[in-house]
């Protein structure tokens, strides 16, 4: 009986032994740019799996451009390389997990000219003078998981990118939009500072004083909405209820078009 059971617990021990998952391990990048599902590409020569972390750092000198191939991970982290840092588009995808993107050490802009899903709720930060930057093009599926960017430098987004109820943008860097002279939408409950829109239209439903949370951002304590750019036209679509705030509005020089459009029937909106 005892010789047994002996048995028993040394078959149940193998078993936990057998199932027990393995840990996430940090594969760092290599100084080259060969596409990111290849094992080339980093360091010791082995490819992320999808519960790694990918790490860029001083290995890459100085910018880098890579493609990612097809190619899932649990997150990114960038510390210090010594330029930007741009994954380009493909056919394929980055599809990022719950871990999100660290850029909070990193050395200038963490820049995205590809497709990228989420397939975990997650949180994007960006230290100061790290900037994250959405290119023509680009495009964010969050696959309806919650997404915070956080960012103390600006958000710059290029491309036709809107960011529905589920992705909160916080930070005192605030957000400009350039260069796609379509819509783009801002739902979510945002305190980001400052908003640019340099050129296509902004739409959103709520907006409060400074400090109050809405979905063109709080504005701090008196980070200005700017409309227009150089030779080009912003316009900032109020889509929501009848509505005032306190937040200064500007209008850069040369923008004629620039302004403000509140599309509800018989709704307000005023700047005071």
């Amino acid at each position: 009986m005892k010789e047994s059971f002996k048995r028993i617990v040394k078959g149940l021990v193998l078993t936990l032994l057998f199932v027990a998952p393995s840990s996430a391990a940090t594969i760092v990048k290599a100084n080259n740019s060969t596409a990111l599902n290849l094992g080339a590409s980093w360091v010791g020569g082995v490819p992320p799996t999808t519960s790694d972390i990918i790490h860029f750092d001083s290995t890459i000198n100085p910018a880098i451009s890579v493609s990612p191939g097809a190619i899932t991970v649990t997150g990114i982290t960038v510390t210090n390389p010594t330029g930007d840092l741009t994954i380009n588009a493909t056919s394929s995808n980055l599809t990022i997990g719950s871990s999100g993107v660290d850029v909070s050490g990193a050395g200038s802009r963490f820049i995205l000219n590809t497709t990228v899903n989420l397939n975990a709720d997650q949180t994007w930060n960006f230290a100061t003078g790290r900037q994250l930057l959405l290119n023509t093009g680009n495009v964010l599926n969050t696959n309806g998981h919650n997404l915070t960017i956080n960012s103390v430098s600006a958000l710059d987004v290029r491309g036709a990118q809107s960011f529905g109820s589920n992705v909160t943008i916080t930070g005192a860097g605030g957000i400009n939009f350039g260069f796609s002279t379509g819509t783009r939408t801002l739902s979510g409950a945002n305190t980001f500072n400052g908003l640019n829109i340099s050129t296509g239209r902004v739409t959103g439903a709520t907006i409060g004083n400074f400090g109050v949370t809405s979905n063109f951002g709080s504005g701090g304590t008196n980070s200005p909405i700017v409309l227009g750019g150089t030779g080009s036209d912003g316009v900032m679509e109020y889509t929501g209820s009848t509505a005032s705030t306190n937040r200064t509005v500007t209008r850069h020089g040369g923008s004629a078009a620039s302004g403000i459009d509140v599309t509800t029937a018989g709704e307000t909106l005023t700047i005071s």
